[in-house]
């Protein structure tokens, strides 16, 4: 009886040992996916803009034939939409700009999720969304520069 209350004496401490790593470990995991859903919430949020941003502009530029304010109603529909959905350190470190490149405009953004942890590093955001300008501009376009013009 004497030598099995040794043996459960020293098998005591493998149970907090066991308790430490598993609860330390499963802090790493739970901290990763954090950072994982934050990132693809800002990725799609600023992919979401940079569409919205794109298609405005080319209405814009189908409406008055003038790049100008294709440009400026592209940044500020993109800037509209950010100011909406992210917020913080991620919407600080945003930059961003509307350009015609050929016959597309084109939205260039770039920003970074800053890690919780030093165990992972800062995630980049690079994205380049572009839209062609339109030969045939839709019947509602039509119509609008219709209604302007009488």
């Amino acid at each position: 009886m004497n030598l099995s209350k040794r043996e459960s004496l020293n098998d005591s401490g493998m149970t907090t040992i066991s308790y430490v790593l598993a609860t330390g470990l499963s802090l790493v995991v739970i901290s990763w996916s954090t950072m994982f859903v934050v990132f693809s919430y800002t990725r799609a949020s600023v992919r979401g803009a940079s569409e919205r941003a794109s298609r405005a502009g080319i209405v814009e530029y189908s409406l008055h034939a003038d790049a100008p304010k294709a440009i400026e109603a592209c940044n500020s529909v993109f800037q509209d939409d950010i100011a909406e959905a992210i917020k913080g350190e991620v919407a600080k470190s945003l930059t961003s700009h509307c350009e015609i490149q050929g016959n597309e405009i084109h939205v260039i953004s770039h920003t970074s999720v800053s890690s919780l942890t030093s165990l992972f590093p800062n995630m980049e955001i690079e994205e380049d969304t572009f839209r062609p300008f339109e030969k045939n501009p839709s019947p509602y376009i039509a119509w609008v520069k219709k209604i302007k013009s009488s």
